[in-house]
């Protein structure tokens, strides 16, 4: 079982590898934002040192949950897979040493493993759910009763400033 809080740094060292499936439910702010039903998500984490002897992180996460459609409010599928390459950092100011092309984690003595996974599944989740476009429709609007009279002869509403700025002329 994924551990939860881990010293990234010891695990660099024993060049630790997670793989294993890991049900949404023990994810609890990911399972609050998702609707119900029984879903794994795919971990594959491997810790090390790179050239420079920084600790890396690296890996990935894939699965699917349900989500609430955007546009028919029915339930829809989402598959995701989030790809990492994370370098431990202690501060912000080694952040800003960290090359363009890998994302720092800022962590102390401690890491809450469980949490990244689920700040990377964030990540990886679409910012509005919906189907495949064909697949549902927005439901219809349903009639308010409210009937707007439109008056025949109104003008448009800038057609009194033409009136204006033609009288300004002649005087």
């Amino acid at each position: 079982m994924l551990p939860k809080l881990v010293d990234p740094r010891r695990l660099a060292e024993q060049r630790a590898v997670y793989s294993e499936e890991m049900a949404v439910s023990d994810l609890p702010r990911v399972a609050d934002f998702v609707e119900s039903g029984a879903k794994k998500v795919q971990i594959d984490l491997s810790f090390d040192r790179d050239e420079q002897y920084r600790i890396r992180v690296t890996g990935s996460i894939q699965g699917s949950v349900n989500l609430v459609c955007q546009r028919c409010m029915d339930l829809v599928e989402t598959r995701f897979q989030q790809d990492m390459d994370l370098m431990v950092v202690r501060n912000d100011e080694q952040s800003k040493s960290v090359p363009r092309d890998i994302d720092p984690w800022e962590v102390g003595e401690t890491a809450n493993l469980h949490e990244l996974v689920e700040d990377e599944i964030f990540l990886a989740l679409p910012v509005v759910a919906r189907h495949e476009v064909g697949e549902c429709e927005a439901p219809p609007i349903p009639d308010s009763g409210v009937v707007v009279e439109q008056e025949e002869d109104r003008q448009p509403p800038f057609e009194i400033l033409k009136d204006l700025t033609k009288s300004s002329d002649e005087n």
